[in-house]
């Protein structure tokens, strides 16, 4: 073997496969720490792609601080970027479990690079975590509800201009199916009444996971309301990792 190859053979298992685009939308501190959870992952990851870390370990993986461990985390988690769900104490390190949400990497890829350049497609590191009390979000344990553990009034929330977009969405769209009108017909119903889109996501994943992602795919297929979709993600990814039947 010549040198040259041998050295190709050596550096082919030093790169670490990361979503470029979704890189760039992000600012550094979450960007490295994005870049160490793909690491893990492509070291560590189960067949579900689940993966075992503690602060500690990432804190020296990084060499961010422990406060921007947390911060990223946090940020890459409410974003949708990444599942974390804490699992216990142990040596006086916290432990969570990780799993990356490729659906999410793929939605980037559809912008270009100029695109990215949008301040509204930037994803910068959460505020406020060097406030006394900062608390992450993937420490409040999701809850999770069951159908009859749903109220039994819809929840009556001020009417927004999100709603009204989506509701000229439901009604401008061509509609192909009986299954389509069925859910079309009742999520319309939902946001008549008052829900914002946020509730109308909560209340369908534990009841109707079928229209639940119908609703969500229209979200994201429509230029109208697709900035919603992705306000939405972080919510979406937790929805999808509590109710997916599959």
């Amino acid at each position: 073997m010549t040198e040259r190859k041998e050295l190709e053979r050596k550096i082919e298992f030093q790169f670490t496969a990361v979503p470029s685009k979704l890189m760039t939308a992000l600012d550094v501190n979450s960007s490295r720490m994005l870049f160490v959870l793909c690491q893990l992952a492509d070291q560590f990851a189960d067949e579900q792609g689940v993966f075992f870390r503690t602060n500690a370990d990432l804190v020296e993986q990084s060499g961010l601080s422990e406060k921007l461990v947390r911060a990223t985390l946090d940020t890459l988690y409410s974003k949708g970027i990444v599942q974390i769900c804490s699992v216990g104490k142990g040596k006086g390190k916290h432990s969570n479990k990780f799993r990356l949400n490729l659906d999410k990497f793929r939605d980037f890829e559809a912008y270009s690079f100029d695109e990215l350049k949008n301040p509204e497609l930037k994803i910068t590191t959460v505020e406020g975590y060097n406030k006394k009390g900062y608390s992450p979000s993937y420490l409040k344990e999701v809850s999770k509800q069951t159908p009859h553990q749903l109220p039994t009034e819809i929840p009556q929330v001020s009417q927004s201009t999100n709603n009204i977009e989506y509701i000229d969405t439901i009604e401008n769209k061509d509609i192909i199916n009986n299954k389509e009108i069925e859910y079309s017909s009742r999520i319309y119903n939902m946001l008549e009444q008052g829900m914002s889109l946020e509730d109308v996501a909560k209340c369908l994943a534990p009841t109707d996971w079928n229209c639940f992602v119908y609703f969500r795919n229209m979200l994201k297929e429509n230029e109208e309301t697709r900035h919603d979709y992705f306000k939405m993600n972080g919510l979406f990814s937790n929805l999808n990792y509590n109710f997916n039947p599959n």
